[in-house]
């Protein structure tokens, strides 16, 4: 299933800090968009510790943050995450040292922009929307960063 709009977070369960507001304000993001996520707009949390993140760990993870529908959690074996997290400019030797960011991006017009993950969740939202309603001149396709990996809702 491919979706308009995506946003892009990286987190690791282990993670008690930075991950940890990454993931509250993904949860304020699905609260605010509310029906929004799943139909339009795609969240997407990468592990940037595949091998300690398990799709069991991911799953707690996700309870522990009210994912719902439309708020999906990725991992794989570490050299396909590493490769995805170089593609997507968030490649990182060490999981503890990640940068807190955010992606997001409007897969049909083939536009993308990072902010701080830091950042409140109404500015996020307000970026959100700013790239939801871009126009589609030019074509692409987030999934071709997403190939082979499981994704775990």
């Amino acid at each position: 299933m491919k979706y308009k709009n995506v946003s892009i977070n990286f987190v690791f369960t282990r993670c008690a800090a930075v991950c940890t507001i990454l993931s509250a304000t993904f949860s304020q993001i699905q609260q605010n968009l509310g029906d929004r996520i799943g139909r339009d707009v795609q969240l997407i949390s990468v592990s940037v510790d595949p091998s300690n993140d398990t799709p069991e760990n991911l799953k707690a993870y996700a309870a522990k943050f009210g994912a719902g529908p439309g708020w999906t959690f990725v991992t794989d074996v570490k050299a396909e995450i590493d490769a995805l997290l170089k593609a997507l400019g968030a490649s990182t030797s060490d999981p503890d040292s990640h940068t807190p960011m955010v992606l997001i991006g409007n897969d049909a017009a083939a536009r993308w922009t990072r902010s701080s993950g830091m950042s409140p969740a109404p500015i996020l939202v307000a970026m959100i929307n700013e790239a939801a309603a871009m126009s589609p001149e030019l074509s692409g396709n987030a999934a071709e960063y997403f190939t082979n990996l499981e994704l775990l809702t």
